[in-house]
């Protein structure tokens, strides 16, 4: 739509160029184009924000981080049990995760076991080299106790869960950050799509 607007001429040339000094600017009216809503979606835009208003505090809370968590808890938890192998350092995570809590440290492996294949007890009881703090590995190997160490899914479970608590977090966060729930909700968004978050929410690492 182009809509009309009067606008005082700044241009020198413009101005009157007779006495009295200090005559106005001449006016001028310039065209400029802006999109505007039609008036059937603006006014029903402006009526779903009324209502949103006039609900609690916590239900509007839970009427935006709701459909941002649901999406966050799709995109981790379908089909997370493929692969059906261990992908990247799942290789170290997921059997020292399973030796942690089985023996409270983290083991070696015979060198011929297959622990995708279903091999999930060939361990000896000589520690392992430890690269990292053993939380991530308990988080994991929680999993693996509730869903067994055979599925891939009890693999991953925990940390999918984890990254779904890390959309929630952002978004309260956000909340303390900028004091508007609509930005808390972009926030959350934003990371439940990411493409980083989701990998490190599907993989048990």
């Amino acid at each position: 739509m182009t809509v009309a607007f009067t606008n005082a001429s700044r241009n020198r040339g413009d101005a009157s160029p007779r006495l009295p000094m200090g005559v106005a600017a001449r006016m001028s009216t310039r065209p400029f184009s802006r999109t505007v809503l039609p008036m059937g979606v603006s006014v029903r835009l402006r009526e779903v924000h009324a209502r949103i208003g006039a609900l609690s505090p916590r239900l509007q809370t839970a009427l935006l981080y709701g459909p941002v968590l649901v999406l966050a808890s799709l995109i981790r938890f379908v089909n997370l049990q493929s692969p059906a192998v261990l992908v990247f350092d799942e290789v170290y995570y997921v059997r020292d995760a399973w030796t942690l809590w089985n023996l409270g440290y983290e083991a070696e492996w015979v060198p011929t076991a297959d622990f995708a294949g279903g091999d999930v007890n060939s361990f000896t009881r000589v520690g392992d080299f430890i690269a990292h703090p053993p939380l991530g590995k308990w988080i994991i190997g929680a999993g693996m106790a509730l869903f067994g160490p055979e599925n891939p899914f009890g693999w991953r479970i925990a940390t999918a869960v984890a990254g779904i608590v890390v959309v929630l977090l952002v978004m309260v966060i956000a909340r303390r950050l900028f004091n508007s729930l609509t930005a808390a909700t972009i926030a959350g968004f934003l990371v439940a799509i990411d493409g980083i978050a989701i990998t490190m929410s599907r993989t048990a690492l």
